[in-house]
Parts: C-alpha cells; sequence; structure tokens
C-alpha cells in the first residue's frame, strides 16, 4: 500500500492525486471596500465620472495609498459592469500575488465593487527592500537550477542552456501599458528580463521522459515581487516552464545571501489541470473517511512497436509532401477501403475567399449526447454561433506561419487545430495527422467500438474538434469572448490577444486514464490532451465522452476569466483550485441535461471511459443520501486535492440549477442566453428564428420571447417565470460570477459573486434559489471559509 502524501499536502498545499502537479504559495488576504470607503471616495472624486473606467480603479488604489498597473479590463453589458483587473507595483515592479479585481459601472463610471489582495508594508520597509536588494540578487539560472533540483528533475538546468537578457534594468522604473478606456484595446504584457534556453537534456524529469519537451525549451525569466504570508516582500524570478504534461509557473526566492538549504520555490501554479481520477473503488477507512490511494500513471500508449506496426513508413510532413500516417486497412461498416493520408496543400480548401463562409458537417456525438451509451453519433453543421465563429470552423489567418492560408478542409481553424498524437510527443503537432473532410467539409468517417481506438483515429478527432468549436460558440454567448480571454487566433480586431487557440490532442499517447488541459495567460495557446481508457477491453477512448472535453475546457474558461485573462494563477491550489475542478463537471453536467428532466436524475463523471465505474466519488444529484457532500467535506483529509474539493463545489452548484429548473423550465436552446438579450449589440444583432437543437442536429424554430417589463433585466413579481429558462439563466449567473469573483477565491467569495451577479441581471427576484441551494449544503449565511458549515437561510427566503 502506498503511503498516503498527507505531510505534502499540509506543507505545499499540493494535489496529492498527482505527484507530478504541486501547487502551493502564499494565502490569499483579500480586502473588500466597504461601501461608505467607496461613497467617500466618489464623494471627493467629482471628476471620477469623466476619467476612463480603468483610470477610476486606478485613482481609488491611489486614494488607499497604492501604486498599481491595469492588467486588463472585460466588460459584462447585460450587467452594466466593466470588470478591472490591477497588480500593485513597487517602484514600477510587480508584486505577483498583490491585485485587485474592481467592478465599476459602465454607465456612470460608480464603482461597484473593490476587492484586493495588496501589500501594506510601511515607507520604512520599502526603503529596507531597496537598499538590501541594490546589490543582493540572484541570477536567474542559479535559480532556475534550484527550482528544477527541489522539482525533483534529475539533470542541472545549467548544461548547454544559452541566456539571453533584456535591455531593461532589473527591479528599475519601468513603463506599464496606459490604461484605456476602451477594455481591451491595449492588453497587458511586458516582455521578460530574461529567456533562458534550456536543451532537452535539461529538462529530463525524475518522472520520465515522456514528461518533457523532445527539444529545446525556452523559459521567460521576470523579476518581481512575492508577499508572503509573513508579509514580507520578496524579490523573486517569475519562471515560465512548459514541461508538456506540466506547465509550471514558478516563484523562485531572488535573495542572493539565502544557504543552499532555504528552499527557494515560494509558489508554484500548474497551468496544466488534469481531469484526475481513482479506477479502484472508494474504501471506508475507520473513520468512515472516504480514502482513494491509487496514482495514475502515466506511460506511452501501445509502446514504440505499436506505434510502428500502426503507422508504417512515414517522413517530416513539409509543404507539398505526402505524409503516409496509416496503412491501407479496411473498416468495418465502411463500402471500400480507405488510405487515410495528408497532404498539407491538399488541405488547403479551393475557397480562398476569407469572407466566405462554408459550413461544415460532422458526424459526431453532439452536445447533448455525452457519449456512446447516450445516444447516437449524428451529422450535425457548424458553427453554431455566427457571431462567435463568423469565417466558420475552419477559417484561420490569425497566426501566419501556423496557418497561412485561410481556409482548411482538415481540423484546422481559428478556435482549434485538432489532431492524433499517438506517439505522444510534444512537438510538431502542426503536421500531425488529421481526417479532411474535401472541399465540402464532410467529416463521416465510421466507428467501430468493439475494434480498438487506433482503428477509429480519425473519428475521434473529428469528435474532439467539433467539441472544441461548439463549447468556443456556446460560452462566447454567454461572456466568455475576445476581451475575456477566449481561445482564437485570430480575435478579428475585437480586443483581447489572439494567438491561442486549442491545440487538441486526441488519443495522446504520453499517458491513459486521464485528460488535461493547460491555460497560459491570454495569447499563449491553450492546449488540451486526449486519452485512452485501458479500463475495458476494448479501451475506450476519452475523446468520445462530451463530458471530459467540456470539463477540459471548462479550466480554460474558468482560469481566463478569474483575475483577467492575463493572470493564469488566480486558481492555482486551495479552495480555488478545487472550484476550478467544480466548474468543469457543473458545466458538464448541467449541458448534458435532457429537456425532460426532472431534479431526481443523477449524472456520474467519466463513466463511458472509465466502463461504468465513474470517476468520482458520488454522482451528481439532489438526494443526501446518494450524494451526502457539504461544505465541511473539504476538511476532511480525503478532501484536501483540489479534485476532492472540485466535487463538493460541483455538487452545490447542481442544486442551484435544479432550483433554477424547477422554478423557470428548462430551455432546449442553449444559444438563447440572457447576455444576448440584454447588453450586447453585437449578440442581438444575430438573434435568429431558428436554432440548431443539441442532440439531433436538427433546426428548430426558436419561440418568442415576452418580457414582463419594458426593462429586459428585471422582472415584477419574484413568482413570474424567467422568460429564457432556468437553465439558460443559472449558466449565465455562474459566468457572470467568475468575472465578479476575485484572484483566489474561496467558496464563499463564489458563492457571494454568484448571488451579486443575479442581482444585477434580475434585480434580487431569484437569490433565494441560490441561498436555498448553496445552504443545503452547508453554504448558507453562516458559513466561513475554510470549511465550515452553516445550513441558514436569509430571514426573506425562510
Amino acid at each position: 500500500m502506498r503511503l498516503l502524501c498527507i505531510l505534502a499536502a499540509l506543507v505545499l498545499a499540493a494535489d496529492c492525486a498527482n505527484t507530478k502537479q504541486r501547487r502551493f504559495g502564499p494565502a490569499a488576504r483579500h480586502t473588500t471596500e466597504t461601501p461608505a470607503d467607496i461613497a467617500a471616495f466618489q464623494a471627493q472624486s467629482a471628476s471620477a465620472s469623466s476619467l476612463g473606467l480603468p483610470d477610476v480603479a486606478v485613482a481609488y488604489a491611489a486614494h488607499k495609498g497604492f501604486s498599481v498597473a491595469v492588467t486588463g479590463t472585460v466588460q459584462s453589458p447585460h450587467l452594466d459592469l466593466t470588470h478591472v483587473h490591477l497588480v500593485q507595483t513597487f517602484d514600477g515592479v510587480e508584486i505577483v500575488n498583490a491585485v485587485a479585481n474592481a467592478n465599476i459601472r459602465t454607465s456612470s463610471s460608480a464603482i461597484h465593487s473593490f476587492t484586493s489582495d495588496f501589500y501594506s508594508g510601511k515607507e520604512t520597509d520599502f526603503e529596507l527592500i531597496r537598499r538590501h536588494q541594490a546589490t543582493n540578487l540572484l541570477d536567474p539560472l542559479p535559480a532556475l537550477d534550484a527550482f528544477f533540483d527541489e522539482l525533483g528533475l534529475a539533470a542541472p538546468s545549467s548544461a548547454g542552456a544559452a541566456v539571453s537578457k533584456h535591455p531593461q534594468g532589473l527591479l528599475g522604473k519601468r513603463a506599464f501599458p496606459p490604461a484605456e478606456a476602451l477594455p481591451g484595446q491595449r492588453p497587458f504584457r511586458r516582455t521578460p528580463d530574461f529567456e533562458i534556453i534550456l536543451p532537452s537534456s535539461a529538462v529530463m524529469s525524475a518522472f520520465g521522459p515522456s514528461a518533457a519537451p523532445s527539444g529545446p525549451i525556452a523559459v521567460p525569466a521576470t523579476l518581481k515581487y512575492l508577499r508572503t504570508d509573513l508579509n514580507e516582500l520578496v524579490p523573486v524570478w517569475d519562471f515560465e516552464v512548459d514541461l508538456g504534461n506540466n506547465y509550471y509557473n514558478a516563484h523562485v526566492d531572488a535573495r542572493a545571501d539565502k544557504t543552499s538549504k532555504h528552499k527557494r520555490t515560494l509558489a508554484l501554479v500548474d497551468w496544466v489541470s488534469e481531469n484526475y481520477f481513482d479506477a479502484e473503488a472508494p474504501k471506508n477507512n475507520d473513520e468512515g473517511e472516504i480514502v482513494y490511494e491509487r496514482i495514475v500513471e502515466r506511460v506511452s500508449y501501445r509502446g514504440k512497436d505499436a506505434k510502428q506496426k500502426l503507422h508504417g513508413k512515414f517522413k517530416k510532413g513539409k509543404k507539398g509532401d505526402k505524409v503516409e500516417l496509416y496503412q491501407k486497412q479496411k473498416v468495418k461498416h465502411h463500402h471500400h477501403e480507405k488510405q487515410a493520408a495528408f497532404v498539407m496543400d491538399d488541405a488547403v480548401s479551393e475557397e480562398k475567399d476569407e469572407s466566405s463562409l462554408i459550413q461544415g458537417v460532422y458526424n459526431v456525438y453532439p452536445l447533448g449526447t455525452n457519449d456512446p451509451l447516450e445516444g447516437d453519433r449524428n451529422l450535425v453543421k457548424g458553427p453554431l454561433s455566427l457571431v462567435a465563429s463568423p469565417n466558420g470552423w475552419h477559417w484561420c489567418s490569425g497566426n501566419k506561419k501556423q496557418c497561412p492560408h485561410g481556409n482548411y478542409t482538415v481540423t484546422v481553424g481559428n478556435n482549434v487545430f485538432a489532431q492524433e498524437n499517438l506517439d505522444g510527443s510534444y512537438n510538431g503537432w502542426e503536421n500531425k495527422k488529421r481526417p479532411d473532410g474535401t472541399a465540402k467539409l464532410i467529416f463521416d468517417t465510421p466507428v467501430d467500438l468493439t475494434q480498438d481506438p487506433e482503428t477509429y483515429v480519425d473519428a475521434a478527432v473529428i469528435n474532439l474538434f467539433y467539441w472544441n468549436n461548439a463549447v468556443h460558440d456556446l460560452f462566447y454567448v454567454y461572456g466568455f469572448d475576445e476581451v475575456s480571454g477566449n481561445f482564437q487566433d485570430s480575435n478579428l480586431g475585437r480586443g483581447g490577444l489572439g494567438g491561442d487557440s486549442v491545440i487538441a490532442n486526441a488519443q495522446d499517447g504520453s499517458g491513459h486514464n486521464n485528460a488535461n488541459f493547460a491555460t497560459p495567460p491570454d495569447g499563449s495557446h491553450g492546449r488540451m490532451r486526449m486519452y485512452v481508457w485501458d479500463v475495458t477491453t476494448p479501451w475506450r477512448d476519452g475523446d468520445f465522452e462530451g463530458g471530459i472535453i467540456m470539463h477540459e475546457y471548462a479550466h480554460g474558461i474558468s482560469t481566463r476569466l478569474t483575475g483577467g485573462p492575463a493572470n493564469s494563477g488566480c486558481l492555482g491550489f486551495g479552495e480555488a483550485g478545487g472550484m476550478g475542478e467544480g466548474w468543469g463537471d457543473f458545466f458538464s453536467t448541467a449541458l448534458r441535461m435532457p429537456s425532460d428532466a426532472s431534479r431526481d436524475i443523477e449524472f456520474g463523471m467519466g463513466d463511458y471511459a472509465n466502463g461504468g465505474k465513474g470517476i468520482r466519488r458520488f454522482k451528481y444529484s439532489t438526494n443526501n443520501e446518494t450524494n451526502p457532500s457539504v461544505y465541511s467535506f473539504v476538511q476532511k483529509p480525503a478532501y484536501w486535492g483540489v479534485h476532492a474539493k472540485g466535487e463538493v463545489w460541483a455538487e452545490i452548484l447542481y442544486e442551484v440549477y435544479w432550483n433554477f429548473v424547477d422554478t423557470h423550465g428548462f430551455n432546449a436552446d442553449w444559444f438563447d442566453s440572457p447576455l444576448s438579450h440584454a447588453g450586447d449589440a453585437l449578440l442581438q444583432q444575430s438573434q435568429s428564428n431558428t436554432y440548431q437543437e443539441f442532440s439531433t442536429g436538427r433546426t428548430r424554430t426558436r419561440k418568442s420571447v415576452t418580457w414582463p417589463t419594458a426593462t429586459k433585466n428585471s422582472l415584477p413579481k419574484s413568482n413570474d417565470p424567467y422568460p429564457l429558462g432556468g437553465n439558460v439563466l443559472i449558466l449565465q449567473l455562474v459566468v457572470d460570477g467568475l468575472k465578479l469573483q476575485p484572484c483566489s477565491p474561496s467558496f464563499v467569495d463564489a458563492r457571494d459573486a454568484i448571488i451579486t451577479a443575479e442581482d444585477l441581471l434580475t434585480g434580487g427576484k431569484n437569490k433565494c434559489l441560490i441561498w436555498k441551494g448553496f445552504a443545503k449544503r452547508g453554504l448558507g449565511v453562516g458559513a466561513i471559509s475554510g470549511g465550515f458549515d452553516s445550513f441558514k437561510l436569509p430571514k426573506e427566503c425562510l
């Protein structure tokens, strides 16, 4: 029996479910400004209404005595809010975990709320820091060596490393992008101080070579400050280390006078989030605690020999080359032999006019059909939103190096590059095998699930391509757009940073029985790796379980929206990291809901891939006997990992979901979002009289909406049904809550953000539906962060 890593969890706040995924750092110290303080500032600042909205947030921070820089601005037009994200600076240098979220009324420039984690040292402390650190800083390369050593990497990073220095002076005055009135037009990004080029030999980890890239990697290194748990300000090297299965953002102590015994890595976030599961059934210990002990291993899928048998000979793909990736083979349910080969020039559509739209047709398990056990594949069309994807799913011109042609006939587009990755490689995804839909963009590839997954890898890629695009389009109409940090190669002139479409690998050979998603800051590719599962015979493919794909993509949504798209460290560990997992499960469960379902229905996660056993402790259910989860569970040793915490958060949201559906009904048209009716002019213009039904792909007539008042954002009585349906309303409020909540939120913070979103959208008419769901699971009025239950309701909800 393996020892539980209890000590590591206590010391590092690590998720022990996977020894490679380490996350720790100083605890958040949220300060929420009182309405009285905000009102006093507004009264003293008569000119605030003439300032740009980011400048209002900067002025308020200055009013409180803090120097800050704007890292991003995001809008919620249906709430009349602009979310301004700030980072505190000292002598122009970022204090990496001293951030703030200001929610400002767009129409009036009035501050609605302001929550910060600022460092509050005295001026004498600053002078001591200046004098001490002028000559006492560690160079970046030995600091990176120390990080590698503490992480357990086998080879020293300095072996053959090259370091290039940016001309900016260290810890000197730096110019930040000026705050602008129009959100997202000049996104925050600063050139690193150094770039360290590491040879592949330097990143071969103790966990095995499959975890590391096969070639040199570049590690950006930027000198910043970190506020510690002792409220000290420490200079740190901010490293971004992409090892493939892990994408570490490390903050390493840069003080040169610390001894070798001193632990230098002070904070660590892994931008890769995994859908970790325990294949073994849970066991109860003597105290009735649920204990999971299995640690998932990573192995190459089928090994090198199997790869050679499947692939045969092939040569490196260059423009114009024919890359033979499959031998000729007979496929069941197909009337002729088909040779799968990808010619890069042939993958370019004959339709060169970028303004024209070619609708694709895809034979997939569509949104609403979670997996092969829930329904059949159907031929569906894409895109699902002409606002989110106005040029279709196969147009791509944001990154000329990766997609030099405008239109493609393979699974490439502005939102996602989908391909097989059977060999598990980190590099070379651009020229991997992709199915070709020809000029008509018809992707109809047969599947025989009685065979091994590699025999239907083309169909898996198509399914993965469809789901990534469908989720992109769906969440766009709920507010995950370009300025908010969504994943697109070209942002179409709508703000934010482009060049960050999702790199989605089907049947990735770097692991099995899992899936993961990497979310670096806006402007860098999201990366999804889907694996096969060896629990059944034959093995099953996670690419055919939509809930797993949705869970992984949700990491990108929640990470980019919490704390702003420039900050990928807000859901790193603790309760915040747990909710990062929980939002994924909630979105996955809600979107597979049948239109005729009742609150008695129960759902597992990963049931198909894992052979019916599921990958969570309990099914999601409103029945306390089926799922006994309450907030205090997060204190249990078995719940120290982020995935276990996430199960509790998802169950709480599931309760709230059913309160909304029971009250307001179910709308089968998930694209009929509140945002598309209130506030977003672009989405309003796109409203048509029809929509595509998820599970069948059929075109349905959209029902006309009758609003009970002239103001769409409010309802006259609490018992009036919300015109769009309870499911779309609660999904909108959960997404809005992500934008409203602070960086590193607790369960209580996230609950309050959803309640605030409801108050802004529907005037508090539905707040008791939210409170009753939260209170049933221990997150009532008196709940205290850290897992202290309260089942109390507000008086008005009794």
